[in-house]
């Protein structure tokens, strides 16, 4: 889990994960999810907002997918939201 948020017009609580992709043939980073860590990020979501009752009760666990050109550069980013 990269980032922990409140999402301001709906007041949510957002778990972000960040994945970062070099252009290497190894997929993108939307792609890069596994169901393992998919699993994990909800789990850690669940126990945050068990161990955080004051904190708003919606919760939606997001992807924030960069991908990088060879020279570095990014050729994609994108914020996908309750990737989970």
């Amino acid at each position: 889990m990269d980032l922990i948020a409140l999402e301001p017009t709906t007041e949510a609580l957002m778990f972000v994960e960040v994945k970062l992709r070099k252009s290497c043939g190894t997929g993108s980073a939307v792609e890069s999810l596994s169901a393992r860590t998919q699993a994990r990020l909800v789990a850690l979501a669940e126990v945050h907002a068990a161990e955080h009752p004051e904190l708003p009760v919606d919760l939606s666990v997001d992807l924030v997918a960069i991908d990088l050109g060879s020279d570095g550069s990014i050729t994609s980013l994108e914020h996908v939201r309750n990737a989970v």
